[in-house]
Order: C-alpha cells, then sequence, then structure tokens
C-alpha cells in the first residue's frame, strides 16, 4: 500500500489512517484534510474516543448537546 503524506506535519501515513489533532481540530484521512463542521468534528471524536468500544446513541446526542442545556 502506498503512503501519503499528512496535510498537519507532512509525515507520511498509511492511506486507510486517520489522524486527528484536537488542538487545532484538523482530521486527515488517507493523507487528505477533511473539512468539518464544529458539531461533525466533535461526532468524530467521540466516536474516535470511544474506540473500540460502542457508545449508546443516547449517551453520544448528550455528549454532543450538552452545551446547549441552559
Amino acid at each position: 500500500m502506498d503512503s501519503a503524506t499528512c496535510p498537519c506535519c507532512g509525515q507520511g501515513v498509511d492511506p486507510l489512517d486517520v489522524l486527528m489533532d484536537t488542538a487545532s481540530g484538523i482530521i486527515a484521512f488517507g493523507g487528505r484534510q477533511v473539512y468539518l463542521t464544529p458539531l461533525q468534528f466533535r461526532l468524530v471524536r467521540q466516536l474516535v474516543e470511544a474506540f473500540p468500544a460502542t457508545i449508546a446513541r443516547t449517551r453520544l446526542f448528550d455528549r454532543l448537546y450538552d452545551h446547549l442545556d441552559p
């Protein structure tokens, strides 16, 4: 399998790897930067942090939208 270059750091990566920089909010997949909305980024972050476990839909919803509660 060919390697690609990470748009975040310039290092060679496996094209199937997902790289996530939570400090900058950048996600790269297959060596290409993925542009996500803030909500989409939070969703991916929750799934990555839970991996390899699954996360219940209700718990995921609570984690994504808890900042909206008054």
